[in-house]
């Protein structure tokens, strides 16, 4: 049977992958021009070089290729013109389409320059077009991305790498080997503190406006709730921050996938063999669990591609 993979990051290359091995010809869309998704586009290459990361999915799928089972279509994926919908012709179709939109500060206008999403800065970072840092810079979030952001902050010169989070440590996300890479790199911790929006002058990024929390009862993740403590606002002089607060669904995801449902965030639900509400088509990776790990993603995909597979040898 003929698959439509829609989405060349860890979950739609496991999914392709799996798929072929049951038989089935794969059609492989990416809205970028090469495989690989956030690995080879955001992991520093410290951990994982593009060309690294070329050569194993090159390893991978090279036999389906010249078998003709493999179809890749770079530079094409869903956009306002072209819907699931047009995936009709396909047997079944697999969506890894991720997220794709930053989230920012809540309550803040970003100013003009001086922000950029951890993201979009470690992409940069990696296609060597930033070079330099200037000398403060401060990091929101407490994640693995945070931490990736700010090692590479310190490693392109700035003096005063900050990481505010506004919980405390035992409640950061990031692995502990990362958080103590970044303390090791002299990055300085700003726990219990909570970002409220930039000090801006002449339409330049001067500062950030924070205040100091202190932790309530658990919300609904299990972690103690920040709460402000009134009266302690403050401003930390920065030169440039970089947002480290996640990523949300992209704009109109609605209209690109009738027929699918969603949750009040816009990511994608499905039941436990990564199926949507619509027939014939699954989903895997982060637009479906909001960000995981590249293994996460691959787990799901692997699911996915079972399900499928039982799906096809019903019809």
């Amino acid at each position: 049977r003929r698959v439509a993979v829609i989405g060349a990051g860890p979950a739609g290359l496991a999914c392709a992958a799996r798929l072929l091995e049951f038989g089935h010809t794969v059609e492989l869309f990416d809205r970028a021009t090469v495989p690989g998704g956030t690995p080879i586009e955001i992991i520093p290459a410290m951990r994982l070089t593009g060309e690294a990361g070329a050569d194993e999915i090159t390893a991978l799928f090279d036999d389906a290729r010249q078998a003709d089972r493999l179809h890749t279509h770079f530079g094409e994926g869903l956009t306002g013109e072209r819907t699931l919908e047009a995936f009709g012709e396909y047997d079944a179709v697999f969506l890894g389409i991720g997220l794709g939109r930053a989230v920012g500060l809540p309550g803040s206008q970003r100013p003009a320059s001086g922000v950029v999403g951890a993201l979009a800065f470690l992409k940069d970072v990696k296609r060597g077009v930033l070079t330099r840092m200037p000398d403060a810079v401060a990091v929101l979030g407490g994640g693995n991305t945070a931490m990736d952001a700010a090692n590479a902050a310190r490693r392109l010169g700035a003096r005063d790498v900050y990481v505010i989070y506004r919980r405390s440590f035992a409640e950061m996300p990031a692995w502990p080997a990362e958080r103590d890479e970044a303390v090791a790199a002299g990055v300085h911790f700003v726990i219990l503190t909570q970002p409220l929006d930039y000090v801006v002058k002449d339409g330049r990024l001067v500062g950030l406006r924070v205040c100091r929390t202190q932790l309530g009862e658990p919300d609904e993740s299990g972690r103690r709730r920040p709460e402000p403590v009134p009266d302690s606002e403050s401003t930390i002089a920065v030169d440039m921050v970089i947002e480290a607060l996640g990523q949300r669904a992209i704009e109109g995801i609605e209209q690109l996938l009738p027929g699918v449902d969603l949750d009040k965030n816009g990511r994608v639900l499905v039941s436990d063999d990564m199926g949507t509400s619509r027939v014939g088509v699954w989903a895997a990776g982060d637009a479906v669990n909001g960000g995981a790990t590249a293994v996460a993603a691959i787990r799901e995909g692997m699911v996915a591609a079972t399900g499928i597979d039982q799906f096809l040898r019903r019809a």
